[in-house]
């Protein structure tokens, strides 16, 4: 990598957009773009609604099937390059338009796929399987076996039908009063030595990474003052959004966790043999989480402290420049094509990563289908936190990019399986990084980044789990109820991470965690930890076999995008996903980051 330093861009930049569309949203190629899409949906829904049985015009359902895929490659940029310009900048009042009304148009092509999957359902299995031999359909072929397989999942027809209809003004209504709502909150914070400011709950949620307590603490306090007299509208909203899918599942006749299951391509097994790994590693989990409370001065350590970073005056600060370079340098020792991307992905600006205001939180990676490329949104701060970002981000990019080399109608990935690379690519960096550390102070700080992301993924993510199984058995009991729903949250907490091993839990989490609220489906949380372990037992398989393994890694990435994928994991890493063996040893890596961060912080 000699001369990568000078290759590099020096400093973060702000996303280029133009190539896909010249003058972003407010270029005449976008506006095109966005209308042409706008009519030929609206054509598009008529061509579809009289289409007769499939066994009387297989040549018309192929030809709807292969429209289906270029429709929604098509929408799929103009929103993402709308809401890439909306996040960037949350006063341009075009982008939020434009985002809008492809929203809307995301919603109308839904609903005509629920008249295409009806049309396939009804279809007898001798037309069905004579539509799929048609020669076009190869690629469509795998992806529409998958949907067959699901069938079981949805509604009759007429009942799809008015359900797809109301979804974006039942279920959607409830999420957007949720987005709005949250949007609007702030507090009054006073902090040691300075006058009382008004904060939004998002700049009160960023001083709970605060190295000091007494500003966590009060902070978190502003946070639960700001969210109170909201709290009474987010249970109605939980209560709607909840009732709305039990009601859908006792119409389909199945459980409340069948239509994640099937949305992330696997089976019920599955979903419950991956917990093994949560059970295996919580002991050590909390022996870390105590060792780290002594290392902070307290006896134990509060929900809101987890995050909290070690004492001490090591310089933790990261250059754009440095986090760049080691990203690429550790993505090429494992696989050089995958370091030679994330290269030109930095320097073709594909990254979002400026410090300014006006820009949405977090961060994302976006999908351009039609000009098959990515883009990157964080915001930059010197840190190593950003830098992590970046080595994910990065790997979802690249995620993209092996998919990019299937046809659109292969590139269909699930949440569980769309972190596998964005995991696969951290830990690649987190390991580059331990190798390289400066000091032992420094590689401490790695060992913590480690252990706090199995924190994360089987305690927090499972007490999220949890929560929701238990909001669902207490919708069914009658209305939901603020007390209520802390205590379940609290009891949620408990069992994910041990009755004693906080000393106080957020309550409020129910309420203030955005993924209780996603009107499209349940469960957005389970996924991340599958993909945190899937992806370790993917990046543990890499290690031991080398280089040699980077074919069958991209081979499995660009799988996950038409397979199930307990047949993904057989086929190409000999795993059973049903076997709970499986997952323990998928959490093995973190028990041993978790055992050398004992040993490097030494006897309190």
């Amino acid at each position: 990598m000699t001369g990568l330093r000078s290759e590099l861009l020096a400093e973060p930049t702000a996303w280029e957009l133009d190539s896909i569309f010249a003058g972003g949203v407010d270029g005449a190629p976008f506006r095109a773009a966005l209308e042409q899409a706008e009519r030929d949906i609206a054509a598009f829904d008529g061509a579809v609604s009289a289409l007769p049985a499939v066994a009387e015009a297989p040549a018309a359902w192929s030809d709807a099937m292969r429209a289906t895929t270029r429709l929604w490659e098509q929408l799929g940029t103009v929103l993402s390059v709308s809401g890439c310009t909306y996040s960037a900048n949350t006063a341009h009042e075009p982008a939020r338009i434009a985002r809008e009304r492809a929203v809307r148009q995301v919603d109308r092509l839904e609903q005509i796929e629920v008249k295409i999957r009806a049309g396939l359902d009804e279809a007898e299995d001798a037309a069905f399987d004579a539509l799929l031999a048609r020669p076009e359909l190869v690629d469509e072929r795998p992806v529409a076996l998958l949907d067959r397989r699901r069938r079981h999942l949805r509604l009759p027809r007429a009942e799809a039908e008015v359900a797809a209809a109301l979804t974006p003004h039942a279920l959607g209504g409830w999420g957007a009063l949720y987005t709005s709502l949250s949007g609007q909150l702030e507090a009054e914070i006073e902090l040691p030595g300075d006058e009382p400011v008004t904060r939004s709950v998002g700049q009160l949620s960023g001083m709970l990474g605060s190295a000091d307590a007494v500003v966590r603490e009060r902070a978190q306090e502003a946070i639960v003052r700001a969210w109170t007299p909201a709290l009474p509208t987010c249970a109605r909203a939980l209560e709607n959004l909840t009732g709305a899918r039990a009601a859908l599942n006792a119409r389909r006749g199945v459980d409340v966790l069948a239509d994640t299951c099937g949305r992330n391509r696997i089976e019920r097994s599955t979903l419950d043999a991956m917990w093994a790994a949560a059970d295996h590693a919580q002991d050590k989990l909390v022996a870390y989480l105590e060792r780290k409370a002594t290392l902070t001065g307290m006896e134990r350590l509060n929900f809101w402290d987890m995050r909290a970073p070690l004492p001490g005056k090591v310089d933790t600060a990261v250059s754009w420049r440095d986090a760049c370079q080691w990203v690429v340098e550790a993505f090429s020792a494992y696989d050089p094509d995958m370091g030679a991307f994330a290269a030109k992905a930095i320097n073709e600006r594909w990254v979002e990563a400026e410090a300014r205001g006006g820009k949405r939180a977090g961060g994302f990676c976006a999908r351009m289908g039609t000009a098959e490329q990515s883009r990157i949104f964080l915001t930059w701060s010197d840190s190593l936190r950003s830098a992590l970002t970046l080595a994910h981000e990065l790997g979802h990019a690249w995620h993209n990019e092996v998919l990019f080399s299937q046809s659109p109608a292969r590139r269909e990935i699930t949440s569980a399986t769309a972190e596998s690379a964005s995991t696969f690519g951290e830990a690649l960096f987190r390991d580059y990084l331990l190798e390289n550390a400066a000091s032992p102070e420094v590689r401490i700080r790695m060992l913590d980044q480690m252990c706090m992301a199995g924190v994360t993924f089987l305690m927090d993510v499972r007490s999220r789990y949890l929560l929701e199984l238990d909001i669902y058995r207490l919708q069914a009991a009658g209305p939901l109820g603020v007390e209520a729903l802390h205590e379940a949250t609290t009891r949620s907490q408990q069992a994910a991470f041990g009755a004693s091993t906080l000393a106080a839990w957020d309550h409020t989490l129910w309420a203030t965690k955005l993924h209780f609220y996603i009107s499209g489906f349940g469960f957005y949380n389970w996924p991340y930890a599958f993909g945190y372990l899937f992806s370790s037992a993917v990046y543990d398989r890499a290690m031991q076999e080398g280089p040699s393994f980077a074919p069958q890694v991209r081979r499995l990435l660009s799988e996950t995008g038409y397979r199930w994928t307990e047949d993904v994991a057989r086929d190409l890493l000999g795993a059973d996903l049903s076997d709970p063996g499986f997952w323990r040893g998928a959490a093995e890596p973190v028990i041993s980051a978790v055992d050398a961060y004992l040993a490097e912080t030494g006897d309190p």
